[in-house]
């Protein structure tokens, strides 16, 4: 999931790649992780946006780091990230720019 966390992927994707079914798959997942998989990939995926948003290039943007983390729906992105973090995921980009600006 690490190495393509930014493609669109599916239980059966990740199952198949893990060499087991799906089912098998959730219900490892909920024995040592205490979640699925989908909801794992998209807490990597916000760890990922975060760390683009902390450490932007000249033409970050939240679109971007959203896009390039594998999160296509922005509103329900911004609303997952702030829930995650606390904040907004332009208060990130806006303080760690005045910080490194």
């Amino acid at each position: 999931m690490g190495a393509s966390f930014a493609d669109p992927l599916t239980t059966a994707d990740i199952a198949a790649a893990a060499g087991v079914s799906p089912r098998h798959l959730q219900r490892a997942f909920a024995a040592v992780a205490g979640d699925s998989p989908l909801r794992l990939l998209s807490e990597m995926r916000l760890d990922q946006m975060r760390a683009r948003l902390a450490a932007p290039s000249e033409g970050t943007t939240v679109t971007s780091a959203a896009l390039e983390s594998g999160l296509s729906h922005l509103g329900r992105c911004s609303e997952a990230y702030r829930r995650r973090f606390g904040e907004l995921p332009s208060e990130t980009l806006k303080r760690t720019r005045r910080r490194h600006g």
